[in-house]
């Protein structure tokens, strides 16, 4: 699923891309309601609907949402009913971005 700029995903728009890898896309995007930015990690379609994967997803956004640590950017929502979506504080630390797990 690639997303393009000013798309509405929930009370996110989409801003530019972040990024890419084998679990999903990365998008730096601003959540409207809390007016922040935040970095959105969207779970390809081909593998939200593999045994197991979604379930991965939704159990890193658990893991993750137990940790503070200032090196860590914190989980700002989850979305796992609709699309497989994780929402993290966006922001650049020491030179290099923190965008999502």
């Amino acid at each position: 699923m690639t997303l393009s700029v000013r798309f509405r995903l929930g009370p996110c728009e989409i801003l530019a891309p972040l990024g890419a890898g084998a679990m999903g896309e990365v998008y730096k995007a601003r959540d409207t309601r809390l007016k922040r930015t935040v970095a959105i990690k969207v779970l390809p379609q081909h593998l939200s609907e593999a045994p197991g994967v979604r379930q991965h997803f939704e159990w890193g956004a658990k893991t993750i949402s137990q940790l503070s640590h200032s090196r860590l950017p914190h989980l700002r929502h989850t979305d796992t009913q609709r699309e497989p979506v994780k929402a993290r504080e966006c922001r650049t630390d020491a030179g290099f971005r923190i965008s999502a797990l």
